[in-house]
């Protein structure tokens, strides 16, 4: 070897030079870019990584509580629909409106078994009657049809709540549901990549600055390769004799290795933080599905519930109005009609009863008891107590005459049996329904009477 480092000329040793200044820039250009490379990886695993794993902590927080807040004002809807109206309205139908209904019918019903007799009309008709036909049905009939209308319509409106509550709340809330098991699974396969990963970052960042020592050792011995260079040929220039030539040469074999070797340590370095890197993309595309989920919970605060609460306003309020034109205010319909339906069956309750035990009793009294017991009464006084008197007053006539009449003279006007007063005719009124037209009475229990009574008893039965 020492013989033929005797043979190497000038021009050899000046293209080692221009080899070693070659290979000594793309060394540097290698290590810039891989500076440039460890300069990013220590951004990425000192700040933006830390954050990623804060941001996608925080993102799963936030999403958990938003789909939280999401279910309490479903829940809130859900129970106000069933407590205003499937509570506050259509079950009343069944407690409250239906048993008033059902009363007043009855009443109505009871109201047609009942017969009135034409002799009791003011105005008499062939037509048989019953106490019904005394009823105002036709208003009555009105009042059940609206009664009908608000009940149908209120159903209607009951049916049309529930199906867009469905379609626009509860559809979306269950597949929030879904999506949100799917992302909470994911979160937790997740978890303990970032754990690793964490753990790993410290162990990454030592890694990389003995990468940084080992890219300026490998730029400090080409750079010193290159320096020996020129100065060999400096040397040979001067016409140096005494030139040891042979670490030199050796150092030119081995140059190509060297820039091998410096590669392949870079590209290790990017392997292991590209390596690092496919451990948590993941993250990202977690990320993602929250940041879309979030937009549809955004989509869904700010579209579906103010929709359906517009919806749930406007029926509650048109569920309010009643067909009634004289409700208290804070009466809901289903209370104004169960209130008048309490009042015309209380009404027409009194009324059968008032008829039946009171009213055809009244009417016999006035049209035959009291009559016959006035009738009674002018009679015992005609035959009793006017005779009575009349008599003592014959008496005491005829008395007085015998004992003064002699001393009077004829010219003095003397009482006497015809200068009696007496009763000559009665007249009477309101007796037509026990006298005959010529005064006659009636026999007791016969006629119109008999068949008053009959009623009387029949219905106290």
């Amino acid at each position: 070897m020492s013989n033929e480092l005797q043979h190497i000329s000038k021009e050899v040793v000046s293209q080692w030079c221009k080899d070693a200044q070659l290979t000594l820039n793309e060394a540097k250009l290698l290590c810039s870019n891989a500076q440039s490379s460890l300069h990013e990886q220590y951004q990425e695993l000192t700040i933006y990584l830390p954050d990623k794993f804060e941001a996608i902590e925080y993102l799963i927080r936030s999403y958990t509580n938003q789909l939280e807040k999401i279910k309490s004002q479903v829940d809130v809807l859900n129970k106000s629909i069933y407590e205003k109206v499937e509570i506050g309205i259509i079950s009343k139908f069944q407690t409250i409106l239906d048993p008033s209904l059902k009363n007043l019918n009855d009443v109505l019903s009871q109201s047609k078994e009942i017969d009135v007799p034409n002799f009791i009309l003011e105005e008499p008709s062939e037509m048989q009657h019953n106490l019904s036909d005394f009823v105002s049905i036709s208003s009555i009939n009105l009042l059940i049809e609206n009664i009908g209308i608000y009940k149908n319509n209120s159903t209607k409106l009951k049916d049309l709540l529930k199906t867009s509550f469905k379609d626009r709340a509860l559809v979306s809330f269950d597949n929030f549901q879904k999506v949100h098991v799917h992302i909470l699974e994911e979160y937790a396969q997740l978890a303990p990549i970032i754990n690793e990963a964490k753990s790993k970052v410290t162990k990454l960042l030592e890694e990389n600055q003995s990468v940084e020592t080992e890219l300026v050792q490998f730029l400090q011995m080409l750079t010193n390769h290159y320096q020996q260079c020129e100065k060999a040929l400096d040397l040979m220039s001067s016409n140096e004799e005494d030139l040891n030539l042979e670490v030199l040469a050796n150092d030119v074999q081995e140059l190509p290795q060297v820039i091998k070797d410096l590669k392949s340590t870079i590209q290790e370095n990017q392997n292991s933080f590209t390596s690092f890197q496919s451990s948590y993309t993941s993250i990202d595309l977690l990320k993602s599905e929250i940041m879309e989920e979030l937009t549809n919970f955004r989509n869904f605060k700010t579209k579906n519930l103010p929709f359906f609460i517009t919806l749930f306003d406007s029926v509650l309020q048109y569920l309010q109005k009643s067909s009634l034109e004289e409700t208290e205010q804070s009466q809901s319909p289903i209370d104004g009609y169960s209130q008048l339906l309490n009042r015309l069956t209380f009404h027409y309750t009194q009324f059968i009863n008032i008829y039946k035990t009171k009213y055809l009793k009244e009417l016999h009294h006035q049209q035959y008891s009291y009559p016959r017991k006035f009738l009674k009464r002018i009679t015992d006084f005609l035959d009793g107590e006017i005779y009575r008197i009349q008599l003592e007053e014959i008496n005491h006539r005829k008395s007085w005459i015998l004992k003064y009449g002699e001393f009077l003279p004829k010219e003095f006007k003397l009482p006497g049996e015809s200068e009696l007063p007496s009763v000559v005719q009665v007249v009477t009124e309101g007796l037509e329904y026990i006298q005959y037209e010529d005064g006659v009475e009636k026999e007791f229990n016969q006629g119109e009477e008999k068949f008053l009574l009959d009623l009387i008893k029949k219905e106290k039965g």
